[in-house]
């Protein structure tokens, strides 16, 4: 279910030479927070947990309004949070009915080159198809 103070419809990006979509999401709220808080309360199916956020911060994998964020940073209304995950927490029903959460990792690949209906990719051995 979304959650209040961001736009879940801002939809994937694709950065140029990437394989993995980036997530964009717009702050809402009325008062400023911290970007750690917002990406935890925000974003959960990606950062689960507090070290997620940092790492990504201390990597630099997330941005505000374009530019690289800091630890630190605090997002304020109208700001465009985005950043390319590393993983996805998705609920999976099994044939009894159960519900499981798994976490899918996504494998960045060099795209070689694509058009509005393919794209060549570096596969590594290993990693399977999809």
């Amino acid at each position: 279910t979304p959650c209040p103070g961001a736009d879940h419809n801002a939809g994937l990006a694709m950065e140029a030479g990437s394989a993995v979509p980036t997530r964009s999401y717009t702050y809402d709220g009325a008062t400023p927070q911290s970007l750690a808080a917002f990406l935890l309360r925000e974003c959960r199916e990606h950062f689960c947990a507090y070290g997620h956020c940092k790492r990504a911060l201390s990597k630099g994998r997330v941005k505000v309004d374009g530019v690289v964020a800091h630890a630190g940073a605090v997002v304020a209304a109208g700001q465009v949070v985005s950043f390319e995950p590393t993983h996805e927490v998705r609920l999976m029903q099994d044939a009894a009915g159960s519900t499981h959460r798994r976490i899918v990792y996504y494998e960045r690949v060099p795209v070689v080159a694509e058009t509005d209906h393919w794209a060549v990719v570096l596969k590594p051995p290993g990693l399977l198809k999809g």
